[in-house]
């Protein structure tokens, strides 16, 4: 593997299906969309199917465990949704950082507000991915 770094990227959505996991479907459906042009990545999340509404939905990208491994995750959007909202979406240019060419999976990860036993609230994450494939090219 070769690590480049530059702004020019191939994406493209990968086309492996994803394993349906009733613990996981209570988050939601997450869908993305990647274009070549500029790197840009969009993503909607579909929730509240169990009666979860966010207060914040972090978006991730980060390398699955059987990648290289060696890389942080990288944050690629924050958002409030707004009170009882049931999706949210988001559309971002991937970050200038060092890539493999590789799976990577994009990551919905949900911040949200549970009740306690003693009636207090206090907040717990879930969330849903998708995969993407990211080839680095070089230019000259």
């Amino acid at each position: 593997m070769q690590l480049i770094s530059t702004a020019l990227f191939s994406l493209a959505v990968a086309g492996a299906a994803l394993a349906s996991c009733d613990e996981a479907s209570r988050f939601g459906t997450f869908s993305i969309n990647a274009t070549s042009d500029k790197a840009i990545v969009t993503g909607q999340v579909t929730h509240s199917y169990a009666g979860i509404y966010p207060k914040y939905i972090d978006y991730y990208l980060e390398v699955p465990e059987n990648n290289n491994g060696h890389e942080s995750p990288i944050i690629l959007a924050h958002n409030e949704p707004k009170a009882n909202a049931s999706s949210d979406s988001f559309t971002v240019q991937i970050p200038d950082a060092p890539y493999w060419q590789a799976n990577y999976s994009v990551l919905a990860q949900l911040t949200y507000p549970v009740k306690g036993e003693q009636g207090g609230t206090y907040y717990t994450t879930g969330g849903v991915f998708s995969g993407i494939k990211i080839a680095p090219t070089v230019s000259n």
